[in-house]
């Protein structure tokens, strides 16, 4: 697993699974985003991606990761959060297909 920077710039702060929130809050929703293509299975992963698709899909390094981040906290700001919390990322390949998902929740801190 490829660890999350911290030091990236959101739209409105990001908090990752496992930490802690000391400010009450309210839950708005969960936000996601995904990515999920076929996997033909006869090449090297790698090939067959830049083949069909001229790059790697998002997600397969650091500033991918980041970028989907940043674009799941600008969707739950859009949602009036002041915070998007239990930030997780998945990336999966298996026999048939591969991709990513980024998912948290979006909160309103209540005084």
């Amino acid at each position: 697993m490829l660890p999350i920077r911290q030091q990236a710039p959101y739209p409105i702060p990001v908090h990752y699974k496992g930490e802690t929130l000391t400010e009450p809050y309210r839950i708005i929703e969960l936000v996601e985003l995904s990515d999920t293509r076929p996997n033909t299975g006869n090449r090297g992963l790698r090939e067959d991606l830049l083949e069909k698709y001229g790059q790697m899909p998002k997600g397969y390094n650091m500033t991918e990761k980041e970028i989907l981040i940043y674009q799941l906290a600008e969707k739950a700001r859009k949602l009036g959060a002041d915070a998007v919390i239990d930030v997780d990322y998945t990336l999966f390949v298996n026999t048939q297909y591969y991709g990513y998902k980024v998912s948290g929740y979006a909160v309103k801190m209540v005084n």
